[in-house]
């Protein structure tokens, strides 16, 4: 899986469909994607899936977020659906290295959720899907949109969170002892991110070896570990600018960096642009913005 780079690039990799009809199984299995990350609400219609030779049968008012083995195999009546596809890097890079490791069961896990919806939870996952869908296909993107667009997929995983917490009373989860690794590991590297930017560092604290962490990470989430302290690192940079007391020569010693030039070029390899550009972004996009 190639790893992304930046944030413009991240939205690449997120599709959303918005009570979009579909009349062929062939049709769906193409849209779905589910080699990827895939979310799927039924408006109408029926759909039969195969998962590991079960049968999951998934119909109008369920919302399932679909195991990476399932195969659309059959569907019944005027099949009217909302999906939400993405790659796992993307939703690595814009929920868990923003918002925590709680988000790691809907990811990492590869077994399928399904909810059964009143009509005003369908409502609200739906009014969600279509704030997503419109930022999504606006064309004149810059940092701060993609920003909401992120933010609007965390808003989807949120309510789905509350739902699944509502209807199943909690998240019955088994992991595997990598799978319990690699949350483990997502939740130290938030800790420590700032001032710890090597793999051994983070194994020692989790009792391992660099390199079985290293491949744990790599089998589990298809990324490097390397690549997940970068994304971290890049998250709190984000937050750091914000700040427009510091200057950034103190955001790149509070960062652990050599210098602010290592710092600059960090920023400007994931980033696609200087921390300085950024941040009068941000400043012209609040003074544009005031309420919000």
């Amino acid at each position: 899986m190639m790893e992304i780079q930046n944030s413009a690039s991240w939205i690449r990799e997120l599709d959303v469909h918005c009570l979009k009809e579909i009349k062929s199984v062939h049709r769906l299995n193409l849209l779905l994607k589910t080699t990827r990350f895939s979310m799927l609400l039924v408006d109408s219609g029926t759909i039969e899936f195969v998962v590991e030779q079960k049968h999951v049968s998934v119909s109008t008012g369920q919302f399932y977020v679909i195991p990476y083995t399932a195969r659309a195999e059959s569907i019944t009546g005027k099949l009217r659906i909302c999906v939400v596809t993405c790659s796992t890097a993307f939703a690595y890079n814009s929920a868990i290295s923003k918002f925590g490791s709680g988000y790691i069961d809907f990811v990492l896990i590869h077994r399928g959720t399904l909810l059964n919806l009143e009509a005003a939870q369908q409502k609200q996952m739906l009014l969600i899907i279509e704030l997503l869908k419109q930022k999504v296909s606006f064309q004149n993107r810059t940092a701060m949109h993609d920003e909401i667009v992120v933010l609007c997929f965390n808003l989807l995983l949120y309510e789905f969170g509350l739902l699944q917490y509502q209807l199943e009373g909690g998240y019955p989860i088994h992991r595997s002892r990598k799978e319990i690794l690699v949350i483990n590991f997502i939740g130290v590297l938030r800790q420590h991110c700032s001032l710890q930017h090597s793999v051994k560092f983070y194994a020692d604290l989790l009792f391992v070896s660099a390199g079985y962490l290293s491949k744990a990470i790599r089998e589990v989430t298809g990324m490097s570990a390397k690549h997940f302290i970068e994304i971290a690192i890049l998250s709190e940079a984000y937050l750091l600018l914000a700040n427009d007391n510091l200057t950034i020569s103190e955001i790149s010693t509070a960062l652990n960096f050599n210098d602010s030039s290592t710092f600059s070029n960090f920023f400007k390899r994931y980033g696609k642009m200087s921390p300085t550009h950024y941040r009068l972004t941000l400043r012209n996009f609040v003074q544009l913005h005031p309420g919000k």
